[in-house]
């Protein structure tokens, strides 16, 4: 199955739709552009590449096809933002012994994917954690999701080498932050 990430009406008047793999490998490009003066282009890559894995699930889908057919879709009633954060915290932190910046990244990439829309708070009102429950997403459409996205926009081969770049690229960040305590 192939998941549309957006449509627009064409100058012909048939539907354009942009395909989720294209659409992210678009956003890696532009994000990794825009980082590149401050040194985070391989960063600001994987941060695009997974920021709309989510929106490979038959709901996505479903809820994209009903808004293109001109029917009722409530906005926003497809959660797809959290499954990228999700995914950084499962495939690249280690939950471990703290002897890198590996953690503080995975976790810096998955608020900035899961935060992608504005629509994500750190912390609630009573001072818990608010991004805790965004890892809760429902299961079958996280690994619905997950598994389209390694098939169809990047194997884990790929994502390891540019965490790694990234990685390399955020540790003088911290190292310089961590020195000034």
């Amino acid at each position: 199955m192939f998941y549309p990430a957006h449509f627009r009406p064409g100058k012909d008047g048939h539907i354009e739709i942009q395909m989720v793999p294209e659409h992210n490998r678009n956003t890696a490009e532009i994000s990794s552009a825009r980082l590149c003066s401050v040194q985070l282009a391989k960063t600001g890559y994987l941060a695009g590449l997974l920021h709309d894995c989510g929106k490979q699930t038959a709901a996505y889908k479903g809820y994209l096809e009903k808004i293109m057919a001109g029917q009722p879709a409530q906005r926003g009633s497809v959660i797809h933002a959290h499954a990228a954060a999700r995914f950084f915290l499962e495939q690249f932190h280690t939950a471990g012994a703290f002897e890198s910046y590996r953690d503080m990244i995975a976790e810096l990439l998955a608020f900035a994917t899961g935060a992608h829309h504005g629509l994500f708070d750190c912390v609630d009102e009573h001072h818990r954690l608010g991004f805790a429950r965004r890892l809760q997403w429902d299961d079958s459409a996280y690994q619905e999701a997950a598994s389209a996205f390694l098939e169809q926009c990047a194997g884990m081969e790929e994502l390891e080498a540019l965490f790694d770049q990234a990685e390399r690229e955020l540790a003088p960040i911290f190292g310089r932050i961590n020195a000034r305590d």
